[in-house]
């Protein structure tokens, strides 16, 4: 063991970011319970301490999943579109 190295435990930090990554929650939980903090002492007398956590990303929401497919079929009926158009 060497000293001042295996002696302490390391701070846990920042912690997870995604709501997947935290194992016992649910859909309807809020994420920014979970998260783990971090107090930080400004380096002025008399400064109050405050705490700081890491950004939670944003969830992928039903419409930005489904953005792709719609412009994918959008851009389809164009194309029929146009197709039938150069036929007549």
């Amino acid at each position: 063991e060497i000293p001042d190295l295996t002696a302490t435990i390391p701070l846990k930090r920042p912690g997870p970011k995604k709501k997947m990554d935290v194992f016992t929650l649910s859909k309807e939980d809020d994420v920014r319970v979970c998260v783990i903090h971090q107090e930080v002492k400004s380096g002025k007398e008399n400064a109050k301490s405050y705490t700081m956590a890491p950004k939670i990303r944003r969830l992928v929401s039903y419409i930005r999943r489904y953005r792709p497919c719609h412009l994918g079929s959008v851009k389809r009926t164009r194309l029929k579109h146009r197709k039938a158009q150069k036929s007549d």
